[in-house]
């Protein structure tokens, strides 16, 4: 099995031109190991609306698009770089809910500068100091 990367940030820029459906056919090709019923339940337990553009979802429904296109073709480490930042709480823990339920799959590495946002769900925690 092919191993690959899975990486959101808190900056991520997506097509917005594009509708969330479309978005995921264009991604689909890019990975082998892309998995239409993953897609399928990703984007049910995220309630992504395939039909809106990209460009007219909240700040939560986009992090929930970027994260559901990294997950939905299985990768072997999850990159997130600042991912809960100014998320409501609601979609915060819809969140890491779908990463926990990758976790048996995936190594997940999240870069926060809020301690207490991963302190409930890690497994490990590492920090950098100047720097």
């Amino acid at each position: 099995m092919l191993s690959s990367i899975g990486y959101v940030s808190e900056n991520q820029e997506l097509p917005d031109w594009m509708r969330v459906g479309v978005f995921f056919a264009y991604l689909r090709p890019f990975y082998p190991t892309w998995d239409r019923d993953l897609e399928k339940e990703l984007v049910r337990q995220f309630d992504l609306p395939l039909d809106r553009k990209l460009r007219d979802l909240s700040r939560g429904m986009r992090v929930k698009a970027a994260l559901a296109s990294s997950l939905a073709y299985h990768p072997k480490l999850i990159m997130l770089d600042e991912p809960f930042t100014g998320l409501d709480p609601l979609v915060r823990d819809e969140l890491i809910q779908g990463l926990l339920d990758r976790a048996e799959e995936s190594t997940i590495l999240i870069s926060s500068h809020d301690l207490a946002e991963v302190e409930t769900f890690a497994s490990h925690v590492g920090y950098l100091e100047k720097g």
